[in-house]
């Protein structure tokens, strides 16, 4: 009974760190691989860490009140990671909880992209122009940023 008791609590503790992480991800329109590659040492503030861009994107900033929970000043491991899960379970979750996105003529979900394409659209609201866009998350190119406003155009 006591070994089931410790496995509820520490699955407690992990549904709160994933609903974190994907809290995180749907405000700041990173990847899921650039959010579970953030470490302790990327912190810049209490609620603020470097996101190291992948696939060609430019590293920047992204600040939200949850990373506080996870902030420690002086880490005794600096290189690991604060979110420790691999792709495939946040990927999974995410699919569980219905975070996707399906495209034309395919039948796929897709969950890769879908807190970036939200993101973008949004941002696409207030920003003056599609170079503010691309700033904000990170893309080296405006036309990338205008490639995934199309697509939420067509299906969002």
């Amino acid at each position: 009974m006591n070994v089931l008791h410790i496995q509820h609590a520490r699955t407690q503790t992990q549904l709160s760190t994933i609903d974190d992480l994907i809290t995180i991800l749907q405000s700041s329109g990173c990847r899921i691989s650039e959010l579970l590659n953030v470490r302790y040492c990327d912190f810049i503030s209490e609620t603020s860490v470097i996101v190291h861009g992948l696939k060609g994107s430019a590293s920047r900033i992204v600040s939200h009140p949850l990373l506080s929970r996870y902030y420690v000043k002086n880490p005794s491991f600096p290189n690991d990671c604060i979110f420790r899960f691999s792709y495939a379970t946040v990927y999974r979750e995410c699919l569980r909880r219905g975070y996707f996105t399906k495209h034309k003529n395919n039948k796929n979900r897709s969950v890769t992209h879908s807190f970036r394409y939200k993101y973008i659209s949004s941002l696409n609201d207030v920003a003056r122009n599609t170079k503010e866009v691309a700033d904000c998350i990170g893309h080296r190119s405006r036309k990338t940023s205008e490639q995934y406003l199309a697509k939420e155009k067509c299906h969002g």
